[in-house]
């Protein structure tokens, strides 16, 4: 039998990395039509691509620009496109209204998942555009680091982002300064507007002032488990009384939620598993029946939805899963279309992120100071004794 050979991760300056599912061309000084030829080439035998990677090469608004409509005109159907990453490609404002627009009007802009555009001297002058789409698209992760954002575009960013979807947010070195930190704190505390778990601001000047009240919004947050925010104090990433307080405390409310956002998870699958079967089952025939009762079988498929619901919903004893996550859940399992997603849930494991983001199953969603699932939901008034110490040194903001 033959070895099996699997492709390796290009280490040259100038690489390449090519599979059915993932298309990495790095520093090839691709620019403008010419370069976006030569994408658009490769692309055309690579229908199923799932990561699309195009980094360190100028291609300009003008590339971008042939790029997208070459997809578009070329007709190339990458339905399985989720990931988008043109890092140091010289995108530009024009760049990003051009990605805006294919987003909100193509069928493989509309099904992108992550838009990496890190480093593409962006200040912001298409930002309301992309806040307005993402009222209605379904990206959940949104990178703008390393770009000259105008203080105007990222304050409009942070008080209209409106977003059922977005769970990672990455803004490091986006020239943020004291005035966006209460924005900052808002949006974490603000779930209902954005869900999000992740949150990277680091190498910005909000100052220590602002820095200490995002450590409180995180403590507060149920979803939030990654928050990244060095570099944001001149001299020291966090520094003055308390600094290693501080830290203790986002630590141990990063740990907290990470904990209980993979107890959500692993509770919603159990329940996925089962509700495909009981709502997709028939009931036994009536011949049956007494065949089973007389062997002890239970029979779910007979029961009225009502209580095929109760039982389903007995699945997660400990109620990590709240009702509204329960049923969204529920309409997942019961959407025929989702069964063709099956084989591929099941080949990534605990990893099937697409359900999670679509039922909201990507964090605990418990409120308030009360038992819930056998914890205690932490706030700054009711913290364990273990981190007392600690937060003697630091006041909730008021």
């Amino acid at each position: 039998m033959s070895a099996l050979t699997l492709p390796t991760w290009p280490s040259s300056p100038t690489a390449e990395l090519r599979t059915e599912t993932n298309f990495w061309l790095h520093n090839r000084a691709l620019s403008g039509q010419a370069g976006a030829d030569v994408i658009l080439s490769s692309l055309r035998e690579r229908p199923l691509v799932r990561n699309l990677s195009i980094t360190q090469n100028p291609l300009g608004s003008e590339g971008v620009r042939a790029l997208l409509r070459g997809i578009d005109e070329q007709q190339l159907e990458l339905d399985n496109l989720e990931t988008l990453n043109l890092l140091g490609c010289e995108v530009g404002d024009e760049g990003l209204e051009a990605i805006v627009r294919w987003m909100g009007t193509t069928r493989a802009g509309r099904r992108l998942r992550e838009l990496r555009l890190r480093d593409n001297g962006i200040t912001g002058t298409s930002i309301p555009d992309l806040v307005a789409l993402l009222r209605t698209h379904h990206l959940a992760s949104l990178s703008l680091d390393r770009n000259p954002l105008i203080p105007s575009s990222t304050t409009h960013l942070l008080t209209h982002l409106h977003t059922p979807h977005l769970y990672d947010l990455s803004l490091s070195a986006a020239c943020l300064t004291p005035s966006h930190a209460p924005l900052l704190s808002s949006l974490v505390r603000a779930r209902a507007r954005v869900p999000l778990s992740r949150l990277d601001v680091s190498q910005n000047a909000l100052g220590a002032p602002g820095v200490e009240d995002l450590i409180w919004s995180v403590w507060e947050s149920t979803r939030m488990w990654d928050c990244q925010l060095a570099g944001n104090v001149p001299g020291s990433p966090l520094t003055g009384p308390g600094s290693d307080a501080r830290m203790t405390v986002m630590r141990a409310a990063l740990t907290r939620n990470a904990e209980r956002g993979d107890a959500v998870r692993e509770a919603a699958c159990r329940i996925l598993v089962a509700a495909r079967v009981v709502l997709h089952g028939a009931p036994a025939p009536e011949c049956n029946r007494s065949d089973e009762h007389e062997h002890g079988h239970f029979g779910v498929l007979d029961l009225p939805r009502e209580l095929q619901l109760a039982v389903l919903r007995a699945i997660d004893s400990l109620g990590w899963v709240t009702d509204a996550q329960f049923q969204r859940v529920v309409r997942y399992a019961e959407d025929v279309e989702t069964l063709r997603n099956r084989a591929e849930e099941e080949a990534e494991g605990e990893h099937c992120c697409a359900f999670w983001t679509r039922t909201g199953c990507t964090a605990w969603e418990r409120d308030g100071a009360r038992s819930t699932a056998g914890v205690l939901v932490l706030t700054p008034s009711r913290h364990p004794r273990r981190l007392q110490p600690h937060l003697r040194h630091l006041h909730p903001p008021t």
